[in-house]
């Protein structure tokens, strides 16, 4: 008997020891990981795509915003009509991620330029980025960051409207089609 306690012993400490830490490879409640779909989805919805690049096993700011913000039914339920939520991950240890993801998102952080994160970037669904959000506020509550969004995105007006003769009067980033500024 005193034998099987040492051998189990020695089994515990050598899997806790020398197996790197698990990773979550669970998306926040209501995003996708496929940026694709995700832009489709907002075209034929009318909608635009709110894209969060984190770190999610490694950046102290980003485990706190997907904790306190995205993983909140209440942030994706007040916001869903207007947005496709997409969380593109760098893990520390990128064999958790879906083959997917590990494809598309190191293409991602390099098309959209990310130099930190998080980093929160609003794009039309062909995939424009129209606003940026860089970093996050610990212990931000839920209705005070949808403000903060709010904000970031006033003035953005989506789907563009569009005049009698079909052609749009206005784009998100409240420009007329001819390059004049809308109100």
């Amino acid at each position: 008997m005193k034998y099987f306690a040492a051998i189990m012993a020695c089994l515990m400490a050598t899997a806790l020891f020398a197996a790197p830490p698990k990773v979550s490879k669970t998306v926040p409640y209501g995003f996708t990981e496929n940026f694709t779909n995700a832009c489709e989805q907002a075209k034929r919805e009318g909608k635009l795509v709110y894209m969060v690049f984190c770190g999610s096993d490694w950046c102290g700011p980003c485990i706190r915003y997907e904790r306190e913000i995205l993983s909140q039914k209440k942030f994706v339920s007040k916001l869903k009509n207007k947005y496709v939520f997409v969380f593109i991950d760098r893990p520390q240890h990128q064999e958790k991620l879906s083959a997917l993801a590990a494809k598309q998102n190191p293409e991602l952080f390099g098309q959209f330029g990310i130099g930190g994160v998080p980093c929160t970037i609003i794009t039309d669904p062909d995939g424009n980025e129209l606003k940026r959000k860089g970093g996050y506020r610990p212990g931000t509550e839920v209705k005070d960051f949808i403000k903060e969004i709010d904000e970031l995105t006033a003035g953005l007006e989506w789907p563009p409207k569009q005049s009698g003769s079909g052609k749009k009067t206005g784009t998100a980033s409240g420009k007329t089609s001819k390059g004049k500024q809308t109100k």
